[in-house]
């Protein structure tokens, strides 16, 4: 009882409020945890929604990407397609008359590769390119064939002098010289050739 003398106020010894009170704060500490907890729980999944927004969003941009040059490239072909409706609404009998030798040309020259719309330029000019090599190098063949015409006719003009003098040694002169061979045939005269 001496120690009760110390103590004058009563609330000094009134343990059971503050206890109450300690009791209290730690239930809302408790309680703040769990809403800090509930919190970043809200927050992660505010987060993730966010980003699968942004995915949503660029899937979204990139469709609305493709659907714009989906539109252009169908207006480009609409155009292209009017275009060839007018070409060949123009085309004369005879143009229409080689396009199956064209077909057959393309694939000779360009098996493997596809025709698109957006490829015609490209292989226009592939086959306008081929068949100028091509006929380039039939003007080189039929070149070499006329300049050894031309020596044949120069080796006969110079072994036959006297049969030749009036006959030109050029391609013109052709038929000439086909008429003077018809002629040595026709009286059976290369059997008695000498050989150059």
């Amino acid at each position: 009882m001496a120690k009760l003398d110390e103590y004058r106020d009563f609330q000094e010894l009134n343990w059971q409020p503050v206890a109450q009170a300690v009791s209290h704060l730690q239930a809302e500490k408790e309680q703040s945890a769990a809403s800090s907890d509930l919190l970043q729980t809200l927050e992660a999944q505010l987060q993730e929604s966010e980003a699968q927004l942004a995915e949503v969003e660029t899937r979204l941009e990139a469709r609305r990407e493709q659907r714009t040059r989906s539109a252009q490239r169908r207006q480009d072909l609409e155009a292209v397609e009017e275009q060839l409706e007018s070409l060949l609404a123009s085309a004369t009998p005879e143009q229409v008359a080689c396009y199956p030798e064209l077909v057959r040309l393309r694939a000779e020259a360009q098996p493997e590769q596809p025709l698109t719309s957006e490829s015609c330029d490209a292989r226009e000019r592939e086959l306008r390119e081929w068949l100028q090599d091509k006929i380039d190098a039939i003007s080189r063949k039929t070149s070499d064939m006329r300049d050894k015409i031309i020596a044949g006719m120069r080796a006969v003009s110079l072994a036959y002098p006297l049969e030749t003098h009036e006959m030109d040694v050029a391609m013109a002169a052709a038929d000439e010289y086909r008429a003077w061979l018809n002629r040595l045939n026709g009286d059976d005269l290369p059997r008695f050739r000498v050989p150059l």
